[in-house]
């Protein structure tokens, strides 16, 4: 499925999530916002956001129990805008849960290169007492981490961690680093816990 910009509800360049709600297997061709303290939102497959992903304070993000011990991924990527674009701003207490599988997480990947190229956005920034099962994947960007935040992995170019926070990196999760020379590259297929 796919959600174009200038259409729908990308008219404004920005898709809102302001209820509970069920996404999945869906590109959508604009920035996504999902807002309000409480709000859930079931993820049933990947969802490829050809701009920003902004969590504002509080909601819960959660795989659907369909999709038992497999993990689910947002990707923010725009293609045409790396640098200032594609990034994850992860508000204040935002929740993540598997489907209940204890190999199940949401993975959050931003595309922005901006640190590799030695400039100072922010490719992820996980705002204070974020928790839950969490996988931050930032291969090319700065990930800034507030204070008092636990983490199942975190990925970056560059990671800032501020105090009290932790990243404790489950000891069966599937490696995140993909190598294979200058040409090579890489497709996520499954994640498990062994």
């Amino acid at each position: 499925t796919e959600i174009p910009s200038g259409t729908g509800p990308c008219t404004d360049g920005t898709y809102d999530i302001e209820t509970n709600t069920t996404i999945g297997n869906v590109k959508i061709g604009c920035n996504l916002r999902i807002a309000k303290n409480s709000t859930v939102v079931t993820l049933t497959g990947p969802v490829w956001v050809e701009g920003n992903i902004i969590f504002e304070q509080g909601p819960e993000i959660r795989v659907s129990p369909l999709q038992g011990r497999f993990s689910v991924q947002m990707i923010a990527d725009n293609q045409s805008n790396r640098t200032t674009s594609s990034k994850v701003d992860i508000g204040n207490s935002t929740e993540f849960t598997g489907s209940g599988h204890s190999s199940s997480f949401v993975m959050v990947l931003s595309m922005n290169n901006s640190g590799e190229l030695g400039g100072a956005e922010k490719a992820m920034t996980i705002g204070q007492s974020t928790a839950g099962a969490l996988i931050a994947y930032a291969g090319h960007g700065i990930v800034d981490i507030a204070n008092q935040i636990a983490l199942k992995s975190v990925t970056g170019y560059r990671i800032d961690i501020g105090n009290n926070s932790s990243v404790t990196y489950d000891s069966g999760l599937a490696n995140t680093l993909f190598t294979g020379g200058p040409g090579g590259g890489y497709e996520i297929a499954d994640w498990y816990q062994e």
